[in-house]
């Protein structure tokens, strides 16, 4: 297209169409012109196409990440929102954006029991990494906050006490971080959930199902989703793989509702499951369908299901897979690095 072409076309249309365009197309089209240089790089271009790849419909710009290696513990996978990567490897924590091909390392040397979340600041637009240290001589859980938009740390409030965060995946909802916890008073093993905000980091108990305490703890496998915008709590339990949404977050436990509730008896050898499975949902599509990963002795499946069944059935690797470090990525033009080092970063 020539410049003389190019001028013809309205700079709003110009905008429109290429926020609709996939990141590695627009990395590309930063060399057409000075000016499409400058679009892309701007900070509300680049929330306007974030928005865009994000929506419920949008799956031509969305990903799923697993990994695929069963017991190779030298990477991991934190966290994924809004295009950017929280993953550990070895002993150094990095935000990283695949699609940008660029990361910054957060920290290094890391020798305590560590857990992370990742998430948005919209008061301050800022993304921020918050990371759990449990201090074995304190018994107590250490919470620090790391600012992209400042490159420093904060320390906050300490974890509530009488708890420990369940090292299992947070997911970021609503603005605040969200973890499992396991207590200690009243008894051992009773669960909780922990949200932490971003914006006044401010620890808060949100409440779990009203039935959560029919279930035996200390046999329990739970772990946290988001889909479809809504906080999820998984339960894999003896005899069956139960799914809670919460619809309208609030601290209401009636604003729980069953979305799945599948008996492991299903014509799918869920019997070996069990005890070795490793199962985590991914995705609620717009009618009402849900991508499950399962992973077993079989190998590593993705299952749909809707109303207690499963509509499809495929095994992806051969193998037992790291399931529950998988996520859905959203493409995105947001990078990690520092203004100095010549990216678009937040303001």
């Amino acid at each position: 297209m020539t410049e003389a072409n190019r001028r013809r076309i309205p700079p709003e249309i110009v905008e429109e169409i290429l926020c609709k365009l996939p990141v590695m197309s627009l990395n590309r089209f930063r060399c057409v012109s000075k000016s499409w240089q400058s679009l892309i790089s701007d900070h509300c271009f680049v929330r306007k196409h974030l928005s865009h790849a994000a929506e419920p419909n949008n799956l031509s710009q969305k990903a799923l990440i697993l990994h695929n290696t069963a017991g190779s513990g030298n990477w991991k996978i934190h966290a994924s929102y809004d295009g950017l990567l929280c993953i550990h490897v070895d002993r150094s924590v990095y935000i990283w954006n695949p699609c940008l091909k660029t990361h910054r390392k957060i920290c290094d040397g890391l020798i305590c029991t560590c857990s992370f979340g990742f998430g948005y600041d919209s008061r301050r637009d800022d993304y921020k990494l918050c990371k759990l240290s449990y201090l074995w001589r304190q018994k107590i859980t250490e919470t620090e906050v790391y600012s992209l938009g400042s490159g420093s740390w904060t320390k906050c409030d300490n974890f509530p006490q009488h708890y420990s965060p369940h090292y299992s995946t947070s997911v970021f909802i609503n603005g605040s971080i969200h973890w499992l916890a396991l207590g200690e008073k009243p008894k051992p093993y009773s669960f909780a959930l922990i949200s932490f905000d971003l914006s006044d980091n401010k620890y808060r108990e949100v409440p779990l199902p009203e039935c959560w305490l029919k279930y035996p703890h200390n046999s329990l496998d739970v772990k946290l989703c988001v889909l479809k915008g809504m906080l999820c709590v998984i339960v894999d339990w003896k005899s069956c793989f139960v799914l809670w949404a919460m619809k309208d977050y609030n601290l209401d436990q009636k604003s729980w509702t069953k979305i799945l509730d599948i008996p492991l008896d299903l014509d799918l050898a869920f019997s070996v499951y069990y005890i070795l499975a490793d199962v985590k949902p991914f995705y609620m599509y717009e009618n009402g369908e849900v991508l499950i990963g399962v992973s077993s002795e079989r190998g590593t499946e993705l299952l749909i299901c809707k109303d207690n069944s499963v509509l499809f059935r495929q095994i992806i690797f051969p193998r037992q897979s790291l399931i529950g470090h998988g996520f859905v990525h959203v493409e995105s033009l947001i990078s990690p690095l520092p203004l100095e080092n010549g990216e678009q970063q937040i303001n």
